[in-house]
């Protein structure tokens, strides 16, 4: 039998932890690198990375399609 009282599906993520993942994916990453990779926000987090998409989706950022230069790693002349 299954219980009819209880909602489906799990309960969504606390209200700090998506302003983090929105703040970091705002923000300049760690490293040499030049972007925040979804598996390395997901990491820095402790959720999933299907979350972190989930959390991007429902706040409609896009932060592949940015629009600027990125920096670069190549070293100047």
């Amino acid at each position: 039998m299954r219980d009819k009282t209880r909602s489906p599906g799990k309960p969504p993520h606390p209200t700090d932890t998506v302003a983090k993942v929105l703040a970091l994916t705002c923000s300049e990453p760690p490293g040499e690198v030049t972007y925040w990779t979804g598996r390395a926000l997901a990491q820095a987090v402790g959720i999933s990375l299907r979350s972190v998409q989930h959390i991007r989706d429902t706040h409609r950022l896009q932060p592949h399609r940015v629009r600027s230069v990125k920096r670069s790693n190549d070293p100047g002349p």
